[in-house]
């Protein structure tokens, strides 16, 4: 047991012996390589910091490269506003415009139209429309074309003991002599310095009297009688016979026909192109001294298979013609 105990503090002895005892090679081996794993950390690091550095350049220089391609995006930015300005301007669908309006306010409740002379309403309409249709009263051909007859009816007999009379009284003569004979239709036109009053074309006799009222404003063909013969004749040729149409002028200003003939067609035009009723601002007129008021007859025949002709001059008087008519009775019982 001694000897082991000795043995083995020899061999801790020796150990520790061996262990402790170090030169100076031994020494400085550590100490130079703890330094060049230091240095090469070092190297590391400065490759790292460089390569962190270049990096951090090329994101530097990206970001210089894309803030000039975003700059040109500021003026976009700023031209929106003004395209919502402008946009009032340029011309909207008809359906945005009127949606607003139709949920904004309702609809106005119609209004009847007004006549030419009624005067309550017809300033606030004539806005509305416009003057210019205010205005807008038919002309009738002047000077008037040639007549096949006429005749002049005096003051007296048309407006008999009236002191102070318009125009409009001349109106309500005519129109009450045209429903006591039975002219039922008739227009009125604009002249200088007055009117004129168109009768419907109708068929007379050749004296001048007026047709019974079954044939005198029809212009069909005739029932079929016994003979086929006259029948096919009245059908093909069309009814033969004499028409006239009766023109009132009421003017201050002294006129003459022209030379120029109308035609059965652009006469038959007349009733149906004029005015229903006399203008207000013309009816309200004087009817001075100077007016005169002059019937013109205009009269065409239809023979055979010919086209209604005008008849220049008319075999019977413009005198005559009212008379025939009843027109010029129906004014002297007023």
């Amino acid at each position: 047991m001694l000897l082991e105990l000795s043995i083995d503090s020899c061999r801790v002895h020796n150990c520790n012996v061996n262990a402790r005892p170090t030169t100076g090679l031994d020494q400085t081996k550590p100490k130079a390589t703890a330094t060049r794993r230091g240095g090469f950390i070092l190297q590391k690091l400065a490759l790292i910091l460089a390569f962190a550095s270049i990096l951090a350049a090329l994101a530097l220089s990206a970001c210089e490269t894309t803030e000039p391609s975003a700059s040109p995006r500021e003026p976009l930015a700023t031209s929106s506003p003004q395209q919502t300005i402008e946009e009032p301007s340029r011309p909207v669908p008809r359906s945005t415009i009127e949606e607003p309006l139709t949920t904004a306010r309702p609809a106005p409740a119609p209004r009847s139209e007004p006549s030419a002379t009624s005067s309550p309403d017809y300033t606030d309409w004539d806005v509305e429309r416009g003057v210019e249709e205010q205005e807008a009263v038919p002309e009738f051909p002047w000077p008037p074309p040639r007549a096949s007859a006429s005749a002049t009816i005096s003051r007296d007999v048309l407006l008999g003991t009236q002191e102070h009379p318009s125009l409009g009284d001349a109106v309500t003569a005519l129109d009450l002599a045209f429903q006591a004979t039975g002219y039922g239709e008739r227009s009125y036109y604009g002249v200088p310095g007055g009117f004129a009053m168109v009768s419907r074309m109708e068929q007379m006799n050749q004296d001048g009297s007026a047709k019974g009222p079954a044939d005198r404003w029809s212009l069909k063909i005739p029932p079929m009688g016994l003979s086929l013969s006259a029948y096919l004749r009245a059908l093909f040729r069309g009814r033969p016979g004499y028409y006239r149409i009766i023109v009132f002028v009421v003017t201050s200003h002294p006129f003459s026909q022209s030379s120029a003939k109308t035609t059965s067609e652009k006469a038959g035009l007349w009733v149906s192109s004029g005015l229903n009723a006399l203008p207000e601002d013309i009816a309200s007129q004087d009817y001075t001294s100077a007016h005169r008021c002059t019937a013109l007859i205009y009269e065409f025949k239809r023979t055979g298979t010919q086209q209604a002709e005008f008849v220049d001059p008319s075999e019977i008087t413009g005198a005559i013609h009212l008379e025939k008519s009843g027109l010029l009775a129906a004014l002297k019982k007023r």
